[in-house]
């Protein structure tokens, strides 16, 4: 992978991988206390997720790969309504566009305030296993 990069960037190309943040931190909380009754993103379906990544194994694969992680961020934790009975969209899939409306909404907000804010939160958040997705900003080594 190193040497492909190689032949098709330069050194100031920067690469973004996004993947679920499944098993998240809030996923197993929910689970734990009973919010969910299974792990749903689970999947018997071989050609949905061959694999789930976390922040620091997404950067460990990156690191083998010749990449150098610049930044991670997550996007908003729509999973912290699973924590709730009244917007747990997994038990009552008729909130899940609610859910989701309400999510756009603070995450253009908080976009809106400051570029920088934004970065850091979704940082911090990514830092912290919190999130639907990760995002990892990579260039080469």
């Amino acid at each position: 992978m190193y040497k492909f990069l190689q032949t098709v960037s330069h050194s100031e190309t920067i690469i973004c991988l996004t993947v679920p943040n499944d098993f998240s931190r809030i996923q197993k909380l929910a689970y734990e206390i009973q919010q969910i009754d299974k792990p749903f993103w689970v999947t018997e379906k071989t050609s949905e997720h061959y694999n789930y990544f976390s922040l620091e194994s997404l950067c460990c694969l990156g690191n083998k790969k010749g990449l150098k992680k610049i930044l991670a961020i997550s996007d908003w934790p729509i999973d912290f309504f699973l924590l709730h009975k009244s917007t747990n969209y997994n038990k009552n899939n008729s909130v899940g566009h609610d859910c989701h409306i309400a999510c756009t909404l603070l995450e253009n907000n908080i976009y809106d305030e400051s570029m920088d804010i934004a970065v850091n939160l979704f940082s911090a958040l990514a830092d912290a296993g919190i999130g639907r997705e990760i995002s990892v900003y990579f260039k080469l080594k």
